[in-house]
């Protein structure tokens, strides 16, 4: 009778073991911690964008509003158990290497996950050449500690306001068509301003025309006496000027168009006197020039020179750049 007891007491506490080993393991695995996956470390992007297209040149003395927009983003699987919460304090400075920035300073507190910042500033262009302006960030507090990401943009800053001058010898053009004997001296003449402003590149100027002949007799055998051309021919026309916003903007070149009106031309004579004093004289009547469009070479934004027109009648431009105040 005792050995059934201790035999039906060992074959419990078996059966009782191996159930206790069953249930530990169940219960081990549904008990056992949940091990999240590690999150990714924070990284931030820093975008620096114009309120207007990003030229490669800007205007000595603009003014242009910029804005700068960072965000604090996590990569990875990470991103769906960060929960938005509060995260740290991203301080903002900005500085340009020749110009001003006002405010130069922003600090924006309690940023979170995915939440997009944003900070305006005032660019002035002070000084002419290279201009970089520069914008960092600096982000403290979280898991991720300090970081820090920073972005520039650079342009180059030029004086907007021009002077143009273009000239073109009209004398040696009708010298080569004349015959002998005959010297004339002209030349054709384009001055202008051109401004670059909110308003696109335009300018005004003024065609000028001076053409006066002599004949010598030189080159021919006809000794004694000569012609004069009297009156000269004078006349002016105004020149509209354009220019291309495009090319200015994304190539940093003044490329203008030349808009000239009609030119009238008084009425003119070829008066003559011989070697025995005998005159006479031939009537050039009045007339005129019609309008016509000249397009002028690419120039630098800068300034420089420049040509339009080709083979005889080319002119010589040059484009200078104005100081401001």
């Amino acid at each position: 009778m005792k050995m059934n007891r201790i035999h039906r007491l060992r074959r419990t506490l078996a059966c009782l073991g191996i159930f206790l080993l069953m249930a530990t393991a169940v219960g081990g695995l549904d008990a056992r911690p949940a091990q999240a996956s590690p999150a990714s470390d924070f990284k931030y992007e820093l975008w620096m964008t114009f309120t207007t297209p990003e030229d490669k040149v800007r205007c000595l003395g603009s003014t242009t509003e910029m804005e700068i927009f960072f965000t604090n983003a996590v990569a990875g699987d990470a991103m769906s158990i960060i929960p938005l919460w509060y995260y740290g304090t991203a301080t903002v400075t900005v500085s340009a290497k020749r110009g001003t920035v006002n405010p130069g300073k922003f600090i924006a507190k309690d940023v979170q996950y995915s939440k997009t910042e944003s900070f305006k500033f005032t660019y002035k262009a002070k000084k002419e050449g290279p201009e970089t302006v520069k914008a960092v960030v600096v982000l403290k507090g979280g898991r991720a500690g300090t970081q820090r990401v920073e972005k520039s943009l650079s342009f180059e800053v030029v004086p907007c306001q021009f002077k143009i001058h273009g000239s073109m010898d009209t004398g040696k053009i009708l010298n080569a068509q004349m015959m002998p004997g005959w010297k004339f001296v002209g030349t054709y003449d384009i001055v202008g301003k051109l401004t670059v402003d909110d308003q696109g590149i335009h300018g005004l100027g003024m065609a000028s025309l001076f053409q006066a002949g002599l004949f010598t007799g030189e080159g021919v055998d006809m000794p004694g006496g000569n012609c004069v051309q009297e009156p000269p021919w004078e006349s002016f026309a105004v020149v509209e000027i354009e220019g291309d916003e495009v090319a200015w903007r994304d190539k940093g070149t003044l490329n203008l168009t030349f808009k000239i009106e009609p030119m009238s031309i008084g009425a003119s004579q070829i008066q003559c006197v011989d070697a025995e004093g005998g005159s006479g004289s031939s009537p050039f009547p009045a007339g005129n020039l019609a309008a016509f469009t000249e397009i002028v070479e690419p120039v630098s934004a800068s300034g420089g020179h420049t040509t339009s027109g080709d083979g005889a009648y080319q002119m010589d431009l040059v484009v200078i750049p104005e100081k401001k105040p």
